[in-house]
């Protein structure tokens, strides 16, 4: 939406990694991560962690390029760890999906 901004917290990108890597670490802890969705030799995913204290959660979308055969480039490889990133707030969402199927003549109505 135009005209809001999104609750962040500023964090180093060494304790990013440690923690997307299921590392340690004294005030977070990995909570979530998606599965890598591929586009060509590109591949993100969504990690979530949860700030022990509060219990809020925070994104991080990781990337990295490359293949499961010739091995994979993180983008945050040639960042220095004690780089300050940024990760929003994020909260957990029920959503119903309303999908439409096909009706085949041999099945029971």
């Amino acid at each position: 939406m135009i005209g809001r901004a999104r609750v962040e917290i500023e964090i180093t990108l060494g304790r990013l990694k440690n923690l997307c890597q299921g590392g340690d670490d004294p005030e977070f802890e990995l909570h979530k991560e998606s599965e890598w969705n591929a586009d060509e030799k590109y591949q993100a995913r969504q990690v979530i962690f949860q700030h022990k204290e509060t219990l809020k959660f925070y994104e991080f979308m990781e990337s990295r390029s490359g293949s499961h055969w010739q091995g994979y480039n993180y983008w945050y490889e040639y960042e220095n760890d004690e780089k300050v990133m940024k990760i929003g707030e994020v909260r957990p969402v029920e959503r119903v999906i309303r999908a439409w199927e096909t009706v085949y003549q041999d099945e029971p109505s």
